[in-house]
């Protein structure tokens, strides 16, 4: 899998003029406009995920690297930090391991099934 690219501004390495003027004009091809992205999306889970999407989309937009078709990967992003929070204030003053009995009758000592949960929406 090739690597992604960097805007011109974020290259560290020395470039020609050519190169300079080539991978400009590769930026203003790419540039899709971020007029979808100024409204969070109706799909958002909650206000949590809302508020991520508009401190997000503040930050991004001072560094022009964004733009419409980064929408559904912002709000996949924005719906799992909100449950990832929601998971995180669950286990909140929970036990780490819970006791479960399972169908033989046995009883075992587990993890807890949040912490699963919050590792999930924390590798998002």
């Amino acid at each position: 899998m090739a690597r992604p690219k960097k805007l011109l501004s974020m290259q560290e390495g020395n470039l020609t003029k050519a190169q300079q003027t080539e991978k400009e004009l590769q930026e203003k091809i790419m540039q899709t406009g971020m007029e979808q992205l100024q409204k969070p999306p109706r799909w958002l889970r909650d206000v949590k995920a809302k508020n991520e999407w508009k401190r997000l989309l503040e930050q991004f937009s001072q560094l022009a690297s964004i733009s419409n078709l980064d929408l559904n990967n912002l709000g996949a992003y924005c719906n799992s930090y909100s449950s990832y929070l929601e998971a995180t204030k669950e286990l909140k003053g929970a036990k780490l391991t819970i006791e479960y009995t399972n169908k033989g009758g046995a009883t075992n000592t587990i993890e807890n099934p949040i912490i699963k949960i919050q590792i999930k929406y924390s590798d998002c």
